[in-house]
């Protein structure tokens, strides 16, 4: 009898710890602008890949916008391109609470989009909600080099316009 109740404590606690290892985080969906449309166009375009092109498989990659808002003048948005387990530890950084954070697929790319303040009119936060396989809580998530992602462009959204900001250079059709 005994062992049957200590069988049961170790069963619990195993599958407790096992939970708490793969708990999905539900990401809000957004409805992206035709801007960010025109913008991904460019992104996913192998010509214009800012890095060498490395052998990762395509399944293994997401892409992550951080939109940072500028003294109220300006959105700052930063493209990488990322594996999903370093997508993994991204959102994990900034995800805890999901609303500076959603995700919207794109020519069956997954795009995350982390806003410091706002999602500005860029982005439309939708009532829907969805988890992903490769996105569960950790613990401690390890720290990242400086050079993690395997791409990265820089634009500017200013005034209702999109233009490239520092390197690299990438021009974007109606772009000022």
């Amino acid at each position: 009898m005994r062992s049957f109740f200590t069988t049961c404590i170790l069963v619990c606690l195993g599958s407790s710890f096992a939970f708490a290892q793969t708990e999905k985080i539900a990401i809000p969906i957004l409805k992206e602008s035709k801007m960010i449309d025109q913008l991904m166009d460019i992104i996913l375009n192998p010509k214009n890949a800012q890095m060498q092109q490395s052998t990762e498989n395509p399944q293994d990659v997401c892409y992550i916008i951080d939109l940072l808002k500028n003294n109220d003048k300006y959105f700052s948005l930063q493209i990488e391109k990322d594996t999903k387990p370093i997508t993994n530890t991204l959102i994990n950084g900034m995800a805890i609470e999901t609303d500076n954070v959603g995700c919207f697929e794109y020519k069956k790319k997954i795009i995350f989009v982390w806003a410091d303040k706002a999602f500005s009119n860029l982005f439309i936060k939708t009532q829907m909600k969805r988890t992903f396989g490769f996105v569960y809580k950790v613990q401690n998530p390890e720290p990242l080099g400086n050079e993690y992602f395997l791409d990265i462009w820089h634009y500017q959204y200013k005034n209702g316009h999109m233009s490239v900001e520092g390197p690299p250079r990438v021009e974007l059709p109606g772009a000022n």
